[in-house]
């Protein structure tokens, strides 16, 4: 049944460490993973942003390297109508009639310049009415927004022709059913400096500016590069931005969210679908811009890598998150759990059981201060039923004293009215001598007995030693030197007080040097010192009554306070036990010992900041 009863203790005492268990391991997991996850989407924000920023600068820096190709490219054709526009053999001819001897030269020079170019649909030579002279290549048929219908350049491009001082440039259009295609355009002028005609050209954009937007380096897999003009929308697209996909000119929505004229970048939904992130860069002095996009899957594909990696070390956190607070858990609990059961045991009646735990100082000092308080509870329990067993003593002495002392008072003037008596009578007046001695014994055990067991207040004052000494000199002193006993004193205080009620000390002190010059005889010594000692990390006034006579013997040693022992055939055996119960109610310690010169020592201690006070 006892078994039983310890289990379910037991049980009943893990079970709210069991949950404070559970708790430590949720806030430790709270305050792990909280932490945890807000870095994780910090460096996730960041790690993206960074990844952002990093292709956005590519593609910038893509868009800038187009752009710098497609205006050199653009430069070079420029250059060849400049060159074309200085020829005198193309000037004479305009200027003279349509077989002059030089028309053969100039097609055949015309044609031979196109096909070293591969950049050039045709090429025309106009007098200054727009009509055609000669030509290499076949020029566009009507219905186009550069071509007029008579196969002269669109007025647009006639009219910056008549106000630019070189070759001009049209804008890129499609013929119906057509390719992609660029007109440029400049005076052809006499050795005089004079305009005499027009030479036009027809670029073919897609075979010639393509490879350069089709360039794949920094675009990835998924990269396109494409011309976009002045109002967003697309003129070219690049064959790589999707398979089967056509060059188109979407409208309404802009092809990028960028302002024309002006270089940037972003990530965006791309007029082709799909989000991307582009880089713009405007050409110089040109309504077009070059716009670098590649798909934001593509571009921020590394952050699936950095969520992977991630999600590991999350992982792998919250696994030892979770190791390391168990352990935590379990190593705070299991003190507890081994003061609860000891604590248990002990309510169980197990009074004498301790707590043993070696794990930790924190730990150990817990245990150490939880045993140090059930070691001052049991020392409390004891004193508490010592002093209610003196208070029973005192209640049964006072009882046993008030009921004997009328009828040994009776005795007692009984015994002295038959001594007088028994006067002339020797043997009846020894008789009668013997039975007064031993009526007055008795009395002055029954009053010793009331003492000891009568509970008395204490009345503390502050006073210094070596007066006390003096007065109990001034008691004691006579006697023993009527004996012929010498009294020593060996003071050490300097002069400082004790706090303590005189009339007991000054009681025990003097029953102490009693005891001793009853133990060293006629002639003997008795020495009393008082000093300041350090005891138990305090401070102490100690005592120490030490005599010349022949010392404890060795079996009275245990017995010596203990009330109604004494080796005197005269002696009552409450003496020391009143020294003790005086010192104990100053909260101080009273001890005897054998000196290794000769003779007994009593050493009283007490401490200065714990006297008691209390009955």
């Amino acid at each position: 049944m006892s078994d039983t009863n310890s289990r379910d203790t037991a049980a009943a005492s893990r079970a709210p460490f069991g949950s404070l268990r559970r708790k430590i391991l949720i806030w430790s997991l709270a305050i792990a993973l909280v932490p945890l996850v807000v870095m994780a989407y910090q460096g996730y924000h960041c790690a993206r942003q960074a990844i952002i920023e990093s292709a956005e600068e590519r593609l910038m820096a893509v868009a800038a390297s187009r752009r710098a190709w497609t205006e050199t490219w653009i430069q070079e054709r420029l250059t060849d109508m400049a060159i074309v526009g200085q020829s005198r053999d193309c000037a004479a001819l305009v200027t003279a009639e349509s077989g002059h001897p030089s028309h053969h030269r100039v097609c055949s020079y015309l044609d031979t310049f196109r096909q070293r170019a591969e950049a050039y649909e045709a090429i025309a030579l106009f007098d200054m009415d727009w009509n055609r002279i000669a030509g290499a290549g076949s020029l566009p048929g009507t219905g186009d927004s550069s071509i007029a219908p008579d196969g002269a350049p669109h007025p647009v491009l006639r009219e910056r022709l008549l106000t630019s001082d070189g070759p001009v440039i049209g804008d890129i259009h499609r013929h119906t059913g057509g390719p992609l295609q660029l007109c440029l355009a400049n005076d052809l002028s006499n050795p005089g400096g004079d305009a005499v005609g027009y030479v036009v050209s027809t670029l073919r954009l897609e075979e010639t500016l393509a490879p350069i937007l089709n360039e794949r380096t920094g675009l990835g897999e998924s990269g396109t590069v494409f011309l976009i003009a002045n109002d967003g929308s697309v003129l070219t697209v690049s064959p790589t931005a999707g398979e089967g996909r056509e060059p188109t000119f979407p409208s309404g929505e802009r092809a990028t969210p960028f302002a024309p004229g002006g270089d940037g970048a972003g990530i965006y939904r791309s007029a082709f679908g799909g989000e991307v992130v582009g880089g713009q860069a405007w050409m110089t002095d040109r309504d077009w811009g070059i716009v670098a996009e590649i798909s934001s899957t593509e571009a921020l594909g590394w952050l699936g890598t950095l969520r992977t990696r991630a999600f590991v070390v999350g992982a792998l956190t919250l696994m030892l998150v979770i190791v390391f607070s168990r352990s935590v858990a379990g190593q705070l609990s299991y003190p507890l759990r081994a003061l609860a059961s000891a604590a248990q045991r002990i309510a169980g009646g197990r009074h004498r059981e301790r707590v043993d735990i070696r794990e930790g100082t924190e730990v150990r000092e817990v245990g150490n201060a939880f045993n140090q308080m059930l070691d001052a509870l049991e020392d409390s329990h004891r004193k508490r039923l010592h002093s209610e067993s003196l208070a029973a003593i005192g209640r049964l002495s006072s009882s046993i004293v008030h009921e004997m002392r009328n009828p040994l008072s009776s005795i007692k003037v009984n015994v002295q009215a038959l001594a007088r008596f028994a006067r002339e009578d020797a043997a009846h007046a020894e008789l009668a001598e013997i039975a007064g001695g031993q009526v007055e014994r008795v009395e002055r055990m029954l009053g010793e007995l009331l003492n000891y067991g009568k509970p008395f207040e204490m009345h503390l004052e502050e006073i210094p030693v070596r007066h006390l000494i003096d007065e109990i000199l001034r008691a004691s002193g006579p006697r023993a030197q009527s004996r012929g006993i010498r009294i020593t004193v060996d003071d050490q205080t300097a002069s400082r007080a004790a706090k303590v009620d005189r009339e007991r000390i000054h009681q025990a002190l003097a029953n102490l040097i009693e005891n001793g010059a009853q133990a060293a005889g006629d002639g003997g010594t008795v020495s009393i010192s008082a000093a300041f000692e350090d005891h138990d990390g305090g401070n102490a006034c100690v005592f120490r009554v030490s005599d010349s006579g022949a010392g404890i013997a060795e079996g009275s040693m245990d017995r010596l306070f203990h009330p109604f022992f004494t080796t005197r055939t005269d002696g009552v055996g409450l003496g020391l036990a009143n020294v003790k119960k005086i010192v104990e109610y100053h909260g101080g310690t009273v001890s005897a010992s054998n000196r290794a010169a000769g003779g007994a020592e009593f050493t009283i201690v007490l401490p200065i900041d714990k006297s008691r006070g209390e009955a």
